[in-house]
């Protein structure tokens, strides 16, 4: 069974508290909130993303989230499907076309739904430049060794950067690589970045809220 795992600013108790009560809503429990009460910082939100896996790893996979998603209404049966389906790490959230193979990218350019046939899992394409750690489920043994990899703490910029940045690059340095969920399990509520970035806040074109995992594994 899947653990979950929220990292969190003091700052964004309002949006903590509804992205709380919509996992709720879809009977998700929340093994592991850590609320950061230091000042923003992209260093220090990987910091306490990791903090969150490892509070919440039981020897099971994790989904490790942020504060501010919107889930999909069957999304603990999805967790299950992982379960069963992924050795890899998978992101729940990908915002841009370029992160699919073309089969999907036409559906995530054009803004359009992805039908049900195509539901599933893909390999993430580009991992070099992924971003937007919304979800992401992260398998026993890779959370394990994710737990034990010191430098998600140690590094104050690159190579490790923030979280999502950290991620891809702990993938690429173990010859790891990572999958995306078709249609999109997440959404991403947009709401102001804690650490003051510039530009538009991105979302996801093809989330399904009320997506179910498919029958056939």
């Amino acid at each position: 069974m899947t653990t979950v795992a929220m990292y969190s600013h003091a700052s964004r108790s309002d949006i903590r508290a509804k992205t709380l009560q919509l996992l709720e809503g879809v009977n998700m429990a929340v093994d592991a909130v850590t609320v950061q009460d230091t000042p923003p910082k992209q260093s220090e939100n990987r910091r306490n993303a990791h903090t969150a896996l490892t509070a919440a790893f039981n020897d099971q996979p994790v989904l490790v989230i942020e504060d501010d998603i919107i889930p999909n209404r069957y999304l603990p049966d999805w967790l299950a499907w992982l379960s069963r389906t992924s050795n890899s790490v998978t992101t729940l959230y990908a915002c841009v076309g370029k992160f699919y193979d073309q089969e999907i990218r036409r559906y995530v350019e054009n803004h359009v739904t992805v039908p049900p046939h195509l539901w599933g899992i893909r390999k993430l394409e580009g991992l070099r430049g992924f971003y937007g750690a919304q979800a992401v489920w992260i398998p026993t043994r890779i959370a394990d060794e994710m737990i034990h990899d010191r430098k998600f703490q140690l590094f104050e910029h690159e190579p490790y950067g923030p979280w999502d940045h950290a991620i891809r690059t702990f993938l690429q340095n173990n010859g790891y690589t990572m999958n995306v969920t078709i249609p999109n399990l997440v959404q991403h509520q947009a709401p102001p970045s804690v650490v003051n970035r510039t530009g538009p806040r991105h979302k996801t074109p093809i989330f399904d809220l009320a997506a179910r995992p498919p029958a056939k594994e």
